[in-house]
């Protein structure tokens, strides 16, 4: 209930702004691709081991020459991997968490590096609010623990809340690289509230940082 409150906060949002700014504004349409390293905290493996894809399709509203706002439609693969460091007793097959989102992305960019034959800014510095839908999970965890990270997975929390941080710079008019930070705000995974009982279950807290390509209309 409190995804489907957010997405049509946006979308009155958008609405507001093309109503009240309508010959101010000048909208285009973009996608981008690219590959996310990740962790979660909370789950006692280390570093950004996790390689996920990352997929989608944006809106932007160019509100002045150097601020713009904008709304994507992401699908997202985040989750964590162990390392030799990490894999418990050397386990020949690592554990893996995968968790696969549906997400909408709301962001402000600032603009900069003025191209000035083309007309275009080739550097964008942008931050924002996600909203994400937990719609598949896969686990790799072939231990007995109680804490089988199969048995954590049927608690995990379907609605993911985070910021993004991220910068892109223009190749040209129209393709270019992006890299960019996520933090969930919420938990995935509330050890507290938790039905298993160990004690050595932690919050578990999704990180993760993305390069990507992008190409706007």
């Amino acid at each position: 209930m409190q995804y489907r409150r957010i997405i049509y906060i946006l979308i009155i949002l958008l609405s507001s702004v093309q109503r009240t700014s309508a010959q101010e504004l000048r909208f285009s349409l973009g996608a981008l691709a690219g590959l996310s390293l990740s962790q979660i905290d909370g789950d006692n493996l280390q570093g950004y081991d996790h390689v996920g894809l990352m997929a989608g399709l944006n809106s932007t509203a160019h509100i002045t020459g150097r601020f713009s706002f904008s709304v994507e439609l992401m699908y997202n693969q985040r989750g964590s991997k162990s390392n030799r460091l990490s894999n418990q007793n050397y386990l020949p097959t690592p554990l893996k968490v995968t968790t696969e989102y549906a997400e909408i992305n709301a962001l402000f960019h600032l603009l900069d590096w003025l191209h000035e034959q083309e007309k275009y800014y080739r550097l964008d510095a942008f931050a924002g609010v996600t909203i994400g839908k937990l719609i598949r999970t896969k686990i790799t965890d072939p231990t007995v623990r109680v804490e089988n990270f199969n048995n954590i997975a049927t608690e995990f929390n379907a609605t993911d809340l985070g910021f993004i941080l991220g910068v892109g710079y223009k190749i040209n008019r129209n393709w270019g690289w992006g890299l960019r930070f996520s933090r969930s705000l919420n938990k995935l995974f509330d050890a507290e509230k938790s039905r298993i009982a160990s004690p050595v279950l932690r919050d578990w807290k999704a990180y993760f940082i993305a390069l990507y390509t992008f190409y706007t209309f």
